[in-house]
């Protein structure tokens, strides 16, 4: 991944483009396919993986799939708290929540032609409400090439 350029816009190699939360970078010890952003202050971890795909993929099917491996007893997120079909820009995406007794995640999947992605944020229980806000600005954020 390459270092975010003013005002905030990350370009990641593939094309697309996302705008950072004001005092949040780019942890560049991520994998080439991923970004890792890290709060300032330490409250909070969003990670945003994508990849190219040949076919259409359902992000509700797609987001309950990673739901039944990723949720549950001996997992680190242990309930889901809710989900909901929303927009990215003028996509259809899936938004889960899910928590454990010190944090709370939202993951949302979005299919574009020729790519999928997985928005993954986590904060603080106390931290989430303010965290959620600045994740759904970053995620609508998204500038794909072309």
């Amino acid at each position: 991944a390459t270092q975010a350029t003013p005002p905030g816009t990350f370009s990641h190699p593939s094309g697309y483009q996302i705008t950072l939360p004001a005092g949040w970078s780019v942890d560049e010890r991520a994998a080439p396919a991923d970004v890792r952003l890290m709060a300032a202050d330490r409250t909070g971890l969003i990670e945003v993986t994508s990849g190219v795909v040949t076919v259409a993929l359902d992000p509700v099917s797609y987001g309950a799939g990673w739901e039944s491996r990723a949720i549950g007893p001996s997992q680190l997120l242990k309930t889901k708290r809710g989900g909901a079909t929303v927009k990215i820009g003028e996509r259809p995406a899936y938004a889960g929540t899910y928590e454990n007794a010190e944090v709370i995640s939202k993951v949302v999947f979005l299919w574009t032609p020729g790519r999928f992605f997985t928005f993954a944020a986590t904060f603080a229980r106390d931290n989430f409400a303010n965290g959620e806000a600045l994740f759904d600005r970053m995620v609508q954020s998204l500038k794909l090439p072309g």
